[in-house]
């Protein structure tokens, strides 16, 4: 995968702009990958925070794309891959300190 000059990966991206059915395109194509490519994808592309420190997670949190966020993380918890798992990290802070909870609550979407 490639990342954008702000380092946004392709998840980033449809994170951040709301497209829900490509997220949960390239969340699926992680889910089914390989192992050996699961882990590549989850530890080095779409798990990697961008130039401001936000995952995808944070991306659609910011933007209140809740019903990407809830999507992607319903994928996650029913999916039967472990290492999927470690995609899903509510306590990751981004560059100004933020969880996903604190940019919920500023956009008053929980």
């Amino acid at each position: 995968l490639d990342f954008d000059y702000n380092g946004n990966s392709p998840l980033h991206i449809a994170c951040k702009y709301g497209h829900k059915t490509l997220s949960e395109m390239f969340l699926n194509a992680m889910i089914e990958a390989e192992p050996d490519s699961l882990e590549y994808l989850l530890l080095k592309q779409n798990s990697k925070s961008n130039t401001m420190g936000g995952t995808a997670l944070h991306e659609a949190t910011m933007n209140g794309h809740t019903d990407i966020l809830k999507s992607i993380i319903q994928t996650i918890k029913l999916s039967p891959v472990k290492e999927i798992k470690k995609f899903l990290d509510y306590k990751c802070k981004n560059n100004d300190g933020q969880t996903l909870l604190h940019m919920a609550c500023a956009k008053g979407k929980w």
